[in-house]
């Protein structure tokens, strides 16, 4: 049986960020990404999610853009953006986005905190760098915003999400 598990941490100034070669974190861009967004999402979690219906526009909406604290440049996409350096795709996933994470909220007023939410990277693309590259632009983005807590949730079963979190700092 897994357990969701929150864990937190106070968002650090990244020194020397990871670099992957190739890669650019760019702020979603609107409608024109939904479908980039749900198609990554039926990839990344495609073995943890099998016997569910896959996800809609309107699924999208509920997630984030009904959500009083959304943000369309809160949310972003990590993408090869040169042929050249492109590795190999999945089927079914626009070529050049291989993740995306997204800051919201958590919790009630006064108590609301931020929350990383979807941090997802395609399932050929994994153990690059691209997860540590989205989460350095969520905690950069976070200090920015004067944020002195991220939370999120996992599921103590996803092994390889939890070894990301945990070393990064989130207890």
């Amino acid at each position: 049986m897994s357990n969701i598990l929150r864990l937190r941490k106070s968002p650090i100034i990244q020194v020397g960020a990871d670099v992957v070669p190739g890669l650019t974190i760019r702020p979603f861009a609107g409608p024109d990404d939904v479908a980039v967004w749900l198609a990554l999402r039926a990839a990344a979690f495609a073995d943890l999610i099998a016997a569910a219906r896959p996800w809609t526009a309107t699924d999208f909406d509920r997630e984030f853009t009904s959500k009083p604290w959304w943000q369309h440049e809160r949310m972003w996409m990590a993408t090869f953006e040169s042929p050249e350096v492109l590795p190999p795709q999945s089927s079914g996933i626009t070529p050049l986005v291989v993740g995306s994470i997204s800051l919201g909220r958590t919790g009630r007023a006064p108590a609301e905190v931020a929350a990383i939410q979807w941090l997802m990277v395609a399932p050929t693309q994994r153990r690059r760098g691209i997860g540590t590259a989205l989460l350095q632009t969520v905690e950069q983005q976070a200090l920015e915003l004067g944020e002195r807590e991220l939370t999120l949730e996992t599921h103590s079963a996803w092994t390889a999400a939890m070894r990301l979190y945990r070393r990064h700092g989130y207890v």
